[in-house]
């Protein structure tokens, strides 16, 4: 390998993504309707439906079967799993987005790792900050992280997860919740 890159603490997995898509396969098989920017290295899985009025700025990797935009933003260093949706005016970056989850429309994720099967409601944020975190009764400075989230989630409208926090399997946040706990469980 040219390179190797540990993979210990769920935010590793943001860095990883990063090194795995500087050798991103370039493949378009899906339907790519009209006024669509793209911009450099972009892959796009069989089925896969990007819609109107959407910006891409590769590295991307998006999946089988997803359904993108319209008017979506999707920046660097993003990978998208198959049969996942991105609503319309969503903004993604620097994040990992696993299979069959769906991210409302005008939603912002950034920094994040999202799992599969996951429910990210409208108008909700998951973007990067600063800040000391508890995982495994040790604490970690966490820079330019966003929230990291387990599988089976569901993300109700509206909500915000603050950088660094990390929900366990199958949790819920309600709308209009505000959510920036620590670690607390044996995996996520």
């Amino acid at each position: 390998a040219e390179y190797w890159h540990n993979i210990v603490y769920p935010w590793d997995l943001i860095e990883g993504n990063q090194m795995a898509l500087r050798n991103n396969l370039l493949y378009r098989n899906g339907k790519i309707e009209r006024n669509i920017t793209i911009k450099g290295e972009v892959s796009i899985g069989r089925g896969s439906v990007i819609r109107s009025g959407t910006y891409l700025e590769g590295p991307i990797a998006i999946g089988q079967n997803c359904d993108v935009g319209p008017n979506a933003v999707i920046g660097s260093s993003v990978s998208i799993g198959d049969n996942t949706t991105v609503g319309p005016f969503s903004e993604l970056k620097d994040s990992i987005i696993m299979k069959n989850s769906e991210i409302g429309s005008y939603s912002c994720i950034k920094g994040s790792v999202i799992g599969s099967n996951v429910s990210f409601g409208s108008h909700s944020i998951a973007i990067p900050s600063t800040r000391n975190i508890f995982y495994f009764d040790r604490e970690f400075s966490i820079s330019n992280r966003g929230a990291m989230v387990g599988d089976n989630c569901v993300i109700s409208s509206r909500a915000i997860l603050q950088g660094g926090s990390i929900l366990l399997s199958g949790a819920n946040i309600g709308e209009d919740e505000v959510y920036n706990a620590d670690f607390q469980g044996d995996n996520i």
